[in-house]
């Protein structure tokens, strides 16, 4: 699996450098003891709040993912997420 690249005018690198991902873990889906199943069920729920600054706004999400189907064959293995999210824009 790759990973995506940077653009060269992303103003995080400043058009300096490039970034990728690889990985070499292969992911099967299927019936034997090591597979994965296909598909996954679960729910999200999260808050965000909005902190406005004299020139910017500051946006912090937090969210919650909570895996309900077993998505293993032969473990139980559930999805389980936490995703925290800052953002700062200006209007």
């Amino acid at each position: 699996m790759k990973g995506g690249t940077l653009k060269k005018n992303n103003p995080l690198t400043g058009g300096k450098s490039t970034s990728s991902v690889e990985s070499s873990t292969k992911v099967s889906f299927g019936k034997d003891a090591a597979d994965l199943k296909r598909w996954d069920l679960g729910f999200q729920a999260g808050a965000g709040y909005n902190f406005n600054l004299k020139q910017s706004t500051l946006t912090l999400d937090v969210r919650y993912g909570y895996g309900l189907v077993n998505i293993s064959q032969d473990i139980d293995r559930y999805n389980r997420m936490l995703n925290i999210d800052l953002q700062v824009s200006r209007p």
